[in-house]
């Protein structure tokens, strides 16, 4: 965009092939940036969701692993021969 003029106290940019107020620049670049954040947090807070899941998922598979392990270590101790 680049500066024109200005026409009754009010400045104009050119954006491609229109003239649009300054302000109105202004206005639709910080809306851009408003949404550009939003969807930034949004995708971080799905990134963080999925590591919690990832995380509980991992910390159940290693207690189911560790209690079947114990099982398997008892019921060896109930076979094993005694003298």
């Amino acid at each position: 965009m680049s500066y024109i003029g200005r026409r009754s106290s009010v400045r104009f940019l050119s954006s491609g092939s229109s003239l649009l107020p300054a302000r109105e620049v202004g206005e639709d670049r910080a809306q851009k940036e408003a949404d550009e954040v939003r969807r930034r947090a949004e995708a971080d807070a799905l990134v963080e969701e999925q590591i919690q899941k990832d995380l509980a998922a991992r910390t159940r598979a290693r207690s189911t692993t560790t209690i079947l392990f114990a099982l398997l270590g008892v019921l060896a101790l109930g076979y094993a021969p005694s003298s």
